[in-house]
């Protein structure tokens, strides 16, 4: 098994853990949630390896075909990446246009322990 980073905890302005969070003059993206299942991804040698928000995927456990997708991605990624996003597989909200598909919306640098810039990140989920 693959050590998994886990997406940092969301917390909703106003809870007590966001006193003081935001400050005048931060820079701050907001961006729309889509309920679908939190997964990641990222490459260990030549594998890809998938994750639920809290295990890693296998091909009997693929989260509602997540694990499928990843591997049948054909792109060209250096270790040290993990790829997070909203898997739109059935779930509370239906997505009938959108369904089976992967937003992404992060993506951390394993080596410098920090999320990208959310431009690099936007430019990244176009391809």
């Amino acid at each position: 098994m693959v050590e998994q980073k886990k997406y940092r905890k969301v917390l909703r302005l106003g809870h007590r853990e966001t006193v003081d969070v935001l400050k005048e003059g931060d820079h701050i993206v907001i961006q729309e949630k889509i309920d679908g299942a939190n997964a990641s991804f990222r490459r260990v040698g030549n594998e890809l390896v998938a994750f639920s928000r809290r295990d890693q995927l296998t091909p009997e456990y693929t989260l509602k075909g997540f694990y499928n997708f990843v591997q049948g991605l054909d792109i060209h990624i250096g270790e040290g990446f993990v790829f997070f996003g909203e898997w739109t597989s059935p779930h509370k909200i239906q997505y009938p246009d959108h369904q089976n598909k992967f937003f992404l919306y992060d993506i951390y640098d394993l080596e410098q322990k920090k999320y990208l810039p959310f431009e690099f990140v936007k430019n990244t989920g176009k391809h």
